[in-house]
């Protein structure tokens, strides 16, 4: 079986709830928390946004330290500079970012997009 596939997928998630738990069991119950208000009844609360790195029925994985959305999300974040030469991506959110003065959420998730897609 490939590590990861449909028949992985139930215990490997267990087991990641239970180390997050053990790790920060304070920050669990905050996130929870915080995720159980905005997202009641399956509608989120007005004026709030649900942001993932994929769809339910999509597997999110982790490569290096961060996941690709996440690493793309703090790219993003500290200026926008994913490491290729004149990147078309990063040059349009860096001269955005610079014309507006800051960093909107549709600009990040644009460039975060861009560069998952």
């Amino acid at each position: 079986t490939m590590k990861g596939g449909p028949e992985d997928s139930s215990s490997q998630e267990e087991e990641t709830e239970q180390e997050e738990e053990q790790e920060h069991p304070e920050d669990n119950t905050e996130s929870r928390e915080a995720q159980q208000s905005e997202y009641v009844n399956g509608k989120l609360s007005e004026c709030s946004m649900l942001w993932a790195s994929s769809r339910q029925t999509e597997k999110s994985v982790k490569t290096d330290k961060y996941s690709v959305f996440t690493k793309y999300i703090i790219t993003g974040l500290q200026g926008g500079f994913c490491g290729a030469a004149n990147c078309p991506f990063c040059l349009s959110f860096q001269r955005l970012a610079r014309d507006t003065g800051a960093v909107s959420l549709n600009l990040l998730r644009d460039y975060v997009y861009d560069h998952v897609k």
